[in-house]
């Protein structure tokens, strides 16, 4: 087994387990992401433990829960709990580069201010953004046309969902970062700057979908048939579900508009599997991914019409919290295995500081994957759960349980929901009032209150019908 492995860490924005081939798409094509996990390991019930960038990216930084690193809901809002991460909070990338690491990183930050991921132990930071495209376009003074818009993010906002550019080679923004990831790899290989940890992370495929016209051409719109739950109606469900799709303007959209998104979205995906492709080649033609631990995720997922909804927000749909999640690590893990797990994003950052053999400078919420790695089966929890605090539409507190039959999720202030995964994938039918599932809800319920006691969930105080 290699020691002390250079980390490569390849992260998406709002990217749906179900747009990645070896997940099981059916729509989108991703050889490159495809061909890592037939070289690695694919977690298929891997969960976003926040269903919002923020909050789930600081996670993926910290290895804690939201409530424990404190950033709630989105750093750049006016309503921010918690607009920076806090000093006393620790990350991983600190206790590596205190272990010997060179850390770099590429690409979109959004946990707070960019500038002080160099205080977090990232020394190169050259390319480091916020939040992403707009700083790019700034940066290089290019002006960008757009043809072709679909959609509008919100109904105040003249603002397409997609669109297509005129941008070209480095003008595009994910094959502008993948170049600027492979220039650090070149770089480290040159002054033996080993082990490396190297975060690049892409701000696509998060809206606005707007990608060149050869990757529009990609995929027909006329070929995508609608999702299982698009004819939502949200009947006995939440009513935030019915002013969120109202407040995107998903619900006047027919399926005939939104396939166009769906078919930009997925060809924004394969636009950066492309990239994750050259990034990869280049790991291997420098001689070094023989001795590189590979992880490639995402921070949540996307709506992208399941429900009639646009983008995220205050729900917790499978579209949503189940997002892809693959490992390679050389000599260390299984090739082409599939894990059945229920894994947290909470528990990449323990199995990182694991396989670099370093202790953080505190106890990580997460527990390290590398036993499944290996392909060991450790005692495991046969459930998985999330939280979710608010965003831009409402400061709110939601938490989710689910298994191989059942989610349970929770609103404090509003109507419960509970999906039979089973009978109802798409999750269109709200059971949480029917009192023939009565003992199914009160399982579900038990279930959450052991997730929550566990973890030290704060919310759990001061609720006391869910015991």
């Amino acid at each position: 087994m290699p020691e002390r492995p250079n980390i490569l860490f390849i992260m998406t924005d709002q990217q749906r387990f179900d747009a990645t081939g070896c997940c099981g798409s059916r729509i989108c094509r991703t050889p490159h992401l495809d061909a890592l996990a037939q070289s690695g390991v694919n977690f298929v019930k891997h969960y976003s433990c926040v269903g919002i960038c923020s909050p789930a990216r600081a996670s993926l930084l910290t290895g804690l829960w939201a409530h424990n690193h404190r950033i709630l809901n989105n750093t750049h809002e006016r309503d921010s709990v918690c607009p920076e991460l806090r000093d006393d909070v620790a990350t991983i990338s600190e206790a590596l580069a205190r272990a010997g690491y060179r850390c770099g990183y590429v690409g979109k930050w959004h946990i707070g201010g960019a500038s002080k991921a160099a205080e977090r132990g990232f020394a190169d930071t050259d390319y480091i953004e916020g939040r992403g495209f707009r700083e790019h376009l700034q940066r290089s003074g290019f002006r960008q046309e757009l043809t072709d818009p679909v959609g509008r993010v919100r109904r105040d906002r003249d603002m397409p969902w997609a669109a297509i550019t005129n941008a070209q080679g480095e003008q595009v923004h994910p094959t502008f970062l993948a170049s600027r990831a492979i220039e650090l790899l070149e770089r480290y290989r040159r002054e033996g700057a080993r082990p490396f940890f190297l975060v690049c992370s892409f701000p696509e495929p998060h809206y606005a979908c707007i990608v060149p016209p050869e990757w529009a051409q990609t995929y027909n719109p006329e070929s995508i048939p609608p999702w299982g739950n698009f004819d939502e109606t949200f009947a006995g469900k939440p009513r935030s579900h019915w002013r969120y799709a109202i407040l995107r303007g998903g619900m006047d959209v027919p399926w005939e508009q939104w396939r166009i998104y769906v078919a930009r979205y997925c060809a924004m995906v394969s636009l950066i599997d492309n990239e994750v492709g050259r990034i990869l080649e280049a790991l291997g033609g420098l001689g070094l991914a023989d001795d590189t631990l590979v992880v490639f995720t995402t921070d949540h997922g996307d709506l992208a019409g399941s429900h009639k909804m646009f983008n995220k927000g205050a729900y917790m749909y499978e579209e949503l919290y189940r997002i892809p999640l693959i490992i390679r690590w050389p000599g260390a893990a299984r090739a082409g295995a599939t894990c059945e797990a229920y894994v947290s994003a909470v528990d990449v950052p323990a199995t990182l500081m694991d396989a670099a053999g370093v202790e953080p400078a505190a106890p990580l919420d997460g527990r390290s994957l590398a036993p499944w790695l290996r392909g060991e089966e450790p005692d495991w929890p046969d459930s998985i759960y999330s939280q979710f605090h608010g965003d831009e539409y409402a400061l709110c507190s939601l938490r989710m349980v689910r298994d191989d039959e059942w989610k349970y999720v929770y609103y404090p202030d509003g109507l419960d929901e509970l999906y039979n995964q089973r009978e109802d994938p798409f999750e269109l039918h709200n059971l949480a009032e029917n009192a023939d599932y009565a003992d199914a809800l009160r399982r579900m319920k038990d279930k959450l209150v052991q997730w929550m006691e566990r973890v030290g969930d704060p919310l759990l105080r001061w609720n006391f019908d869910l015991k």
